[in-house]
């Protein structure tokens, strides 16, 4: 997100922008885009200025709305209401149903089982910021992930003995569905 801000911002007229660490997150963990412009008064500016500003803001409004913030899910669907060149895909929360029925720790009823894998679950970890299952097994049910656990859980054991459908990846990565929300600086204007 840092990057696509300071490329939109760059390429909407901001003064200047920064790639930069920290500010406020902290210190080695996260990367962060800033903007400065000039207000001096001129047409061009404030031209400027109603050009990046709402980019900048709609991004970290969207960024709030995906990690489930309500009031940020609502302030960004009034703005794509209101300007309709704004596009933001919207977060989609799993069901309650499906997050019982994942933790049910003795649940092996999968139409599909991949072993053999290393799963990334973005839960940071006390060895790695972004959390990884490695030598993972993922239970598949009607199409939809039931179950993440270690190769060697018992869970994860009785479901490859039991699946009739078991595929290994062969050490591949499984990563969630990750939006890689982006633009081109040739559409800079445009999107």
């Amino acid at each position: 997100m840092a990057i696509q801000n300071v490329i939109g911002d760059a390429a909407r007229g901001a003064t200047w922008v920064s790639i930069h660490n920290g500010g406020g997150c902290g210190w080695g963990e996260v990367t962060n885009g800033g903007f400065g412009h000039v207000l001096d008064g001129s047409e061009e500016a404030a031209k400027r200025c109603r050009n990046f500003l709402p980019w900048d803001v709609c991004n970290g409004v969207s960024r709030r709305s995906w990690a489930g913030n309500e009031n940020a899910m609502m302030q960004i669907q009034e703005e794509m209401d209101r300007e309709q060149r704004l596009r933001v895909t919207m977060p989609t929360f799993a069901k309650q149903d499906l997050l019982e029925l994942m933790c049910k720790e003795d649940e092996v009823d999968f139409d599909q089982v991949l072993k053999g894998c290393n799963v990334a679950t973005m839960k940071r970890g006390a060895k790695v910021a972004y959390g990884m299952v490695e030598d993972a097994v993922i239970g598949i049910k009607e199409g939809k992930i039931a179950f993440v656990g270690s190769a060697r859980d018992d869970v994860a054991k009785k479901a490859v003995a039991e699946c009739k459908n078991v595929k290994n990846l062969g050490g591949a990565l499984v990563t969630p569905g990750l939006i890689d929300c982006h633009t081109h600086v040739l559409y800079g204007g445009d999107r």
